[in-house]
Formats: C-alpha cells, sequence, structure tokens
C-alpha cells in the first residue's frame, strides 16, 4: 500500500514539474520581444546623423564591424545589431 501511494505522489510530482516548466517556457516566450526589421532607409538616417556630428569615424568602423565597405553592402540580418551599436554612440 505505502508504494502505491509513493508512485502516485512521485507521478504527481513529475507532472507538476512538467507543467511548471512549460510555463516558464510560455513566460520566457513572451518576454523577448519580437524584433522589427530595420529598414535600410532608417539605419542610413541614425548613421547620418552621426556622421553630421563628427562621428564619420565611428560609422565607418561600426560598417566595416558588420561586413561592408559602405552601407549598402552590410547584410540585412546585421541591421539590427548595428543600430543598437550606432545607437549607443553619444553626440556631443
Amino acid at each position: 500500500m505505502k508504494k502505491e501511494v509513493i508512485k502516485n505522489i512521485i507521478t504527481d510530482l513529475e507532472s507538476l514539474v512538467k507543467n511548471l516548466k512549460e510555463l516558464i517556457k510560455d513566460e520566457k516566450e513572451e518576454k523577448v520581444p519580437k524584433s522589427k526589421e530595420v529598414k535600410l532607409e532608417d539605419l542610413r538616417a541614425v548613421l547620418a546623423t552621426l556622421s553630421q556630428h563628427g562621428k564619420t569615424a565611428e560609422v565607418k568602423d561600426l560598417i566595416v564591424k558588420f561586413g561592408g565597405t559602405k552601407l549598402s553592402d552590410v547584410p540585412k540580418e546585421n541591421y539590427s545589431q548595428l543600430l543598437k551599436e550606432a545607437e549607443e554612440i553619444k553626440i556631443d
């Protein structure tokens, strides 16, 4: 009798753990915002503003860092990270 009760408790606990893991997974998925697609024009505008404020060297370094010799050479999949790093550059 005791063994049967213990087996039932173990089964219930395993089920509980499984359900809790699913809840945590669902919450994590909800918290991760879907990154909106960065357009070349938006990126160009941010980089142009930086360049106009004397940050041309930093802009060129970013473009090279993300795989281009000019902005249009940078792969689209790098746009969001490039934009993020460009926005971190302080304008005096």
